[in-house]
Order: structure tokens, then C-alpha cells, then sequence
């Protein structure tokens, strides 16, 4: 499916924002608590509504948000209301814009609740288990002119820029192929990630983050072949996948198209780490001339190996130096702008032609223009008029009248009658210098 852009299927025109941003978080988990704490700092933004299964799940978004507001904030911030269901928070009056971290399952049905009644929405991926559902979601925001949002973190990392930038400019050749592997920390048992109806499986809910990055880097996918590995009884017991309809470690291999080029990525996840062993995530691309590592989910170190252009190099290690070490305005800006100038070195030469027709200065420029248009004239007519001025041409009209004759069709080809006109020609003007040297 595709969208009008990658993360933000519609963002109505800018304005300025004179009040804070009134902010309802549909669901209490986890990402729940980090979309707390990330918005309390912000002075453009207040926490007016958290919807939840339980009342200590609630507090707990709501004890985040207060941890990270800044004391000068919290006198204007109205006390946040709860719901105990989602959809009652998707509609309430009073919000702005709605943040939905519920079960994947809920998504579609929670964005367009919340849309038709004249939010914005922030959906955590996957934006819905149907593609379907969220296009249907996003043409309401579009008719509405509200923003619909995909919560897809990644394409936003820096490091995953860079290599997005090395691949475009074909720092070291195109990409022939990638793998990616995820390894990552059992979910526990119950939890609804567990459930296929509730999240979609591990590819729709957990790998969207990954096939999002290889889309960015690699081109639209063409095509795909999934399937799940068996875990082994002793894990299976384990992570109480004997019975569960979403296996534990799952794969896919797909064709992405950069417009042209078509690269295989091979994807893996497993969900079988113990909690004691450090979790495992790395992108190999392996390009024409050299490969790129990037390790981690969220991508903590890029690693780049092989011959890059010497006409590249300066911009490469410009890009590379320029990574930044800690979020700051002022280090993005730097970045920005080393991603701009690897861009414009990677960037075949265009060519410029132009028409112009302006005053001439002395009669000799119009006489130059016009010999050179009658130049080019002749030079593009002077082929036919050879032809019509030989013999050349009169032996191909007998030769080709003689085949309609016979019947034979297109036997012999056009191609044969010509090469025969030719040596005929060829022949005749032979025997004519013959005969003037008589």
C-alpha cells in the first residue's frame, strides 16, 4: 500500500500554535509511559486525558507525566481524566489529539473514532493489521484535514540516514543484497503480542519497524516469502509457544525495487532471548564494492568497509564526522547538511541546454545564425538526397516490385533487398569509373 509520505499519511497546513497542544494517551502500557515522559517537557503540549484496562496502569502514565513536567508547567495544566475504555477517550470533548498505544488490533477502529470527531491522531505501529483499514483511516483524515500520524521511530535515527544518504550516492556501488537479524527478549507468557488476532503476529507488529527502513534504503518491496521457524521443545516450553498461533521466531526474504536495481533483504526476529543475555540486532548490506554493518534496534554504530570514489570521499567523511554524538539542534543541523553535500557529490552531472532568441548586436551574428541553421538543415537531408540521386533507390523499388511478383511475401526480408541494392550500386559505379577510364 502506499501513502502520500512515509510516516505522515496527512498534516493539515502549518499555523501558529497559540495554545498547548490537549493530549489524550489511548492505552496505559509501556509505550505509554515513554510517550508520557517524552511529551512532559514540552511546554506546547498538556496530558488532558489517559484512557486504561486498570486503575494502576493509569497512574502509571500519569506518574510519568509528572516526573518529567517542569514545575513551572504543571500551575496552567488541567487535571488529566481517565476512562477506563479507549474509545470513550477517542471521542471525549476537550482533546486535541489523540495518542493511541493499544493492542494493534484496536488501531483502525480507535483512529477513525477519533478522527471523525475532529482529532489528530498519533498511531504507534503498526498503524492497523489490514492495509486496508489504514487507508480508510487516512482518506478520512485527508477529508477532515486532520493529521494521521504512523509512530515509526527509526527512519529518523541518524546512522539510519547516513547509510540511506552512502546508498543514494552509491558510495561504495549499488546493493546486491542484506540481511537483517533481530534477537530479542522473551515477551511474557499472556501478554496479547502472544495473541495473532490482537497483534497481527511478530512480522506486522514488531518487524513494520525494520521493513521500513529497508523500503527507505533498498526501494518499494515487489515481493516477499515469509515463514516461522520451529523452536525446539525445550524453548517452546519455555516461552509457551507449543499451543500459541504466533510463533517465536519468524523470517521473510523480499525484493525491494530502487528503480531499477532489485535487492533481496532477507529479514529475521526471534523472540527467544533470555532476559540475562543481552539482546542481538544488525543490518549487513553488502554492496558492489564494499559492505555497511549497523548494529543495534536502535541503531548505536555504523560500520563501513571498502573503496569509495575519490570524488566521494571528502563528502563520505564529511557524513561520517558529522554523525552526531548527542541530540542537539545544533549537531542535527551539521548533519543535515553533510547528508545535503554527499547528496550533491553523488549526483551525476546534469547537462543544461537552453533556447534563447534575443536582439542581435551587428549584422554579421544573424548572418553566422542563419548559416548555421542552413548548416544543419542540409547536414539532416543530405542521407535522403544522396539516395534520391543515385541508383541505389531504383534498385531496391525493382528488386522489392520483382518479390511482389513472385508471391514470396517477405521473402527475402527487407534487410536482404537492401544489402543486394547495395552491392548492386556498388557494382555499377564500378563499372561507370571503369568506363570513364576507357
Amino acid at each position: 500500500m502506499s501513502m502520500p509520505s512515509h510516516e505522515a499519511v496527512r498534516q493539515p497546513a502549518q499555523s501558529i500554535q497559540t495554545a498547548p497542544m490537549r493530549i489524550g494517551i489511548a492505552g496505559a502500557g509501556a509505550f505509554a509511559v515513554f510517550l508520557a515522559e517524552s511529551l512532559a517537557p514540552l511546554a506546547a503540549c498538556q496530558l488532558v486525558a489517559v484512557a486504561g484496562r486498570t486503575p494502576a496502569k493509569r497512574q502509571a502514565v500519569l506518574n510519568a507525566w509528572r516526573s518529567r513536567r517542569p514545575p513551572t508547567l504543571t500551575s496552567a495544566d488541567p487535571e488529566p481524566k481517565v476512562f477506563d475504555d479507549a474509545r470513550g477517550l477517542a471521542v471525549a470533548e476537550g482533546v486535541d489529539a489523540v495518542l493511541i498505544a493499544t493492542p494493534p488490533y484496536l488501531h483502525a477502529p480507535l483512529a477513525e473514532a477519533a478522527i471523525a470527531a475532529g482529532k489528530h491522531v498519533l498511531l504507534e505501529k503498526p498503524g492497523a493489521l489490514l492495509a486496508a483499514d489504514l487507508q480508510r483511516a487516512a482518506d478520512m483524515a485527508r477529508d477532515r484535514d486532520r493529521s494521521l500520524l504512523v509512530n515509526l521511530v527509526m527512519p529518523h535515527s541518524p546512522i539510519v540516514q547516513a547509510v540511506q544518504a552512502l546508498l543514494i550516492a552509491g558510495a561504495l556501488g549499488p546493493a546486491d543484497m542484506a540481511v537483517m537479524h533481530n534477537q530479542v527478549h522473551r515477551v511474557s507468557d499472556g501478554h496479547w503480542f502472544w495473541d495473532g488476532q490482537q497483534s497481527g503476529g511478530i512480522l506486522v507488529e514488531h518487524g513494520v519497524h525494520f521493513f521500513e527502513v529497508g523500503r527507505r534504503w533498498f526501494g518499494q518491496p515487489v515481493a516477499w516469502h515469509a515463514g516461522a521457524a520451529v523452536t525446539e521443545a525445550s524453548h517452546a516450553a519455555q516461552v509457551s509457544q507449543a499451543d500459541a498461533p504466533v510463533p517465536a521466531r519468524v523470517w521473510a526474504t523480499v525484493i525491494h525495487d530502487g528503480g531499477g536495481s532489485r535487492v533481496p533483504v532477507h529479514y529475521y526476529h526471534g523472540f527467544v532471548r533470555p532476559q540475562e543475555v543481552p539482546e542481538d540486532t544488525a543490518w549487513q548490506i553488502l554492496c558492489r564494492y564494499g559492505r555497511v554493518n549497523v548494529y543495534g534496534w536502535v541503531p548505536m554504530r555504523l560500520e563501513i568497509e571498502g573503496t569509495v570514489p575519490a570524488a566521494l570521499a571528502p563528502a563520505v567523511e564529511q557524513l561520517l564526522d558529522a554523525l552526531p554524538l548527542e541530540p542537539s539542534m545544533e549537531a542535527m543541523a551539521g548533519f543535515q547538511d553533510a547528508v545535503q553535500a554527499l547528496a550533491q557529490a553523488g549526483g551525476p552531472p546534469i547537462p543544461r541546454l537552453s533556447v534563447s532568441v534575443e536582439p542581435a548586436g551587428s549584422p554579421e551574428e544573424v548572418s553566422s545564425a542563419v548559416q548555421l541553421l542552413l548548416l544543419l538543415t542540409v547536414l539532416s537531408v543530405a542521407p535522403a538526397i544522396l539516395l534520391m540521386c543515385t541508383s541505389f533507390t531504383r534498385i531496391v523499388i525493382v528488386l522489392s516490385l520483382t518479390r511482389s511478383a513472385l508471391g514470396t511475401q517477405q521473402v527475402p526480408p527487407n534487410a536482404v533487398l537492401l544489402g543486394l541494392a547495395a552491392r548492386a550500386y556498388q557494382r555499377i559505379r564500378l563499372e561507370l569509373q571503369t568506363a570513364k577510364r576507357d
